[in-house]
């Protein structure tokens, strides 16, 4: 015997009595998937967009925090070396003050 070789084509759907009925549902299922497509398509470019409009807010909102930090971080240096001169201040004011009001000196007797 001599192999035969048997060639065909398998299309697999639902077999309907018209192919002009077949082609009309086929146009129908692709405007919807195109449809669902662009649909899709519109959503993951409002995401997009809104994920730039985020980002570039909390940039400015990171910004914006670092400058607050570095100026209260400032602010808080620049007060507590004003205590601290002000502290010595008046420990030097206090000392001195003190120090001129010793007990004076007993008076001579005379008698």
């Amino acid at each position: 015997e001599t192999p035969t070789l048997v060639v065909g084509d398998v299309k697999a759907g639902v077999k309907s009595k018209d192919a002009a009925a077949n082609s009309k549902e086929d146009e129908i299922r692709i405007k919807e998937s195109l449809s669902a497509l662009s649909a899709i398509h519109k959503g993951l470019n409002k995401i997009q967009l809104q994920q730039q409009r985020d980002r570039h807010r909390l940039g400015l909102h990171s910004e914006t925090n670092n400058n607050n930090y570095n100026n209260v971080f400032a602010g808080s240096i620049f007060e507590t070396a004003i205590f601290i001169a002000v502290s010595a201040f008046q420990i030097y004011f206090i000392r001195r003050w003190f120090a001129a009001k010793k007990a004076p000196p007993k008076a001579k007797q005379w008698a």
